[in-house]
């Protein structure tokens, strides 16, 4: 178990339903010359459901002491971890602009954060 830092235990600390600490990103890519959309879509999600290593702190879970919150915390490996469950496929219809783009991150970030606080 990795020990976190005080400046990681107080962020989790301040969150709240009402104020989410947790970060997002939205990233756009061009697909490499030549491929298959559908085929390099499914093959980039199967290679991310398989992974045996996940960079730390991705695949751990919070581990709390017998003083809760108020002692010391720890990230343990999660061994129930269900990656497909966090990745998912999220298409929009053609033409897609930035606005329904923006709109469906938008929507499911929400969505995520009424679930994600303590």
């Amino acid at each position: 178990m990795k020990k976190l830092s005080i400046i990681d235990s107080a962020f989790l600390m301040m969150e709240s339903r009402e104020t989410p600490m947790h970060t997002s990103s939205f990233n756009l890519f061009t697909l490499p010359e030549g491929a298959d959309e559908q085929e390099f879509l499914h093959g980039l999600a199967d290679g991310l459901r398989t992974a045996h290593e996940l960079q730390s702190p991705f695949g751990e879970k919070l581990k709390v002491g017998p003083r809760g919150m108020l002692g010391p915390l720890y990230w343990e490996k999660d061994t129930s971890l269900g990656l497909n469950y966090h990745i998912r496929h999220s298409a929009l219809p053609k033409p897609g602009r930035f606005r329904e783009s923006f709109a469906l991150v938008s929507r499911l970030h929400g969505t995520l954060s009424a679930f994600s606080a303590w």
